[in-house]
């Protein structure tokens, strides 16, 4: 099967985490045999980037295998986001365009998030009379800071795509208040469980480590985590935070201001080496957030066999269980921090081939191209009748 992955936003030499879900879906979908090539409008923000700095153009390559043609230019249009689609729309077209000349037509295609990538994804799916699929990820839903032009986008955009899929339940509720006649599926984001596996811990760690990690901001709830941590009140314990954002300096400041300046320390920037390293050293890894669409981190700390505690903020539902860990609502200090007791008092109950197993049997790349795999089949056989 030929796929083509329309992604709103992708991996660049500039952030090379941008988008990677959708870069290691893609790379999964071309292991398991399909053509599987990417067409990425790449818009940098006018405003952000000086036009000094970028080549704009066409730039084709080989990526990890994976043929990306990416139009890299400026998005001239930041604040005004019908005249941004139609930019990002004839940007693709292009793309597609010189990608049908090499390759033939399609015969799926595949965005990532409807803004911008699912919208050109509709139009040209319809005018290509091609199927088109489209998996939502963004956590602005729940947030709710899209603006009424941005809804008017989406909504086209939801009733126009062939297969709308969500990558978590609080996410697919979201989507039907805004398209409430449709059905949406929901197909959770993959981890590579060859990659995040259990390694023999680190005994430089000799405290009972509690491990997050995530972008410093808001959202996340890392202030919630270091209050918890704080109210727990663990013997011989430590917290390690991962990641940066724009908190970092007022998550430090709350630290000091706590006292925990022996058990709480910030890792920084983390990459994927590291992240495994850190999953595998501590004991459970915690993720504190208001609102999460899905949580990567959660199957990637399952996956190396360590419990987690989440909360109900989305995401997390579909993935923690009684087996793997433990569920405590968002935004709530004493429940988090009753959480960190329990589980610190019970560990030697958790099992980690089962914790292995769970996930890899729900979310390892096998079994997540297996469920999009059938979502394309069916929408071409329809489109064969």
């Amino acid at each position: 099967m030929f796929i083509l992955i329309i992604p709103s936003w992708y991996p660049s030499k500039e952030n090379k985490l941008s988008g990677i879900f959708f870069k290691e879906q893609a790379e999964a979908l071309s292991r398991a045999g399909h053509k599987v090539i990417v067409a990425y409008p790449e818009m940098w923000n006018i405003l952000k980037f000086p036009r000094r700095f970028f080549k704009q153009g066409i730039l084709v390559q080989t990526e990890n295998n994976l043929d990306v043609f990416r139009y890299k230019g400026y998005n001239y249009f930041p604040k005004l986001y019908n005249l941004k689609k139609k930019l990002f729309l004839k940007r693709a077209k292009k793309l597609y365009r010189l990608i049908e000349e090499k390759h033939g037509k399609p015969d799926v295609i595949h965005a990532h998030s409807a803004l911008y990538g699912g919208y050109a994804a509709s139009v040209i799916g319809k005018e290509e009379n091609i199927p088109t699929v489209l998996t939502e990820h963004s956590s602005a839903f729940s947030r709710d800071i899209y603006n009424r032009v941005q809804i008017r986008i989406i909504k086209k955009t939801l009733n126009d795509i062939d297969k709308v899929i969500a990558v978590g339940i609080g996410l697919k509720k979201d989507i039907e208040k805004i398209v409430p006649n449709r059905v949406i599926e929901m197909i959770p984001n993959m981890i590579d469980t060859d990659k995040f596996r259990p390694l023999t811990k680190n005994d430089s760690y000799n405290s009972f480590t509690f491990f997050s990690l995530g972008f410093l901001d808001y959202n996340k709830g890392f202030d919630i985590l270091i209050k918890a941590f704080k109210k727990a009140k663990i013997d011989n314990s430590q917290l390690l935070i991962g990641g940066e954002g724009k908190e970092k300096k007022k998550l430090i400041s709350l630290r000091d201001k706590l006292g925990l300046q022996n058990q709480v320390k910030f890792l920084g920037r983390l990459n994927r080496k590291q992240v495994l390293k850190e999953m595998n050293s501590c004991d459970i890894f915690v993720l504190a957030s208001r609102q999460e669409t899905f949580g990567v981190v959660l199957i990637e700390a399952l996956a190396c066999g360590k419990p987690v505690i989440a909360t109900r903020s989305g995401g997390p539902e579909i993935i923690v269980n009684d087996n793997n860990g433990l569920l405590v609502p968002a935004d709530d200090i004493a429940f988090l921090a009753k959480a960190m007791v329990r589980i610190r008092k019970e560990i030697n109950q958790y099992d980690s081939e089962i914790i292995r197993k769970i996930c890899t049997d729900n979310f390892s790349r096998e079994a997540i191209v297996k469920k999009i795999e059938l979502q394309y089949f069916n929408l071409i056989d329809k489109n064969l009748l």
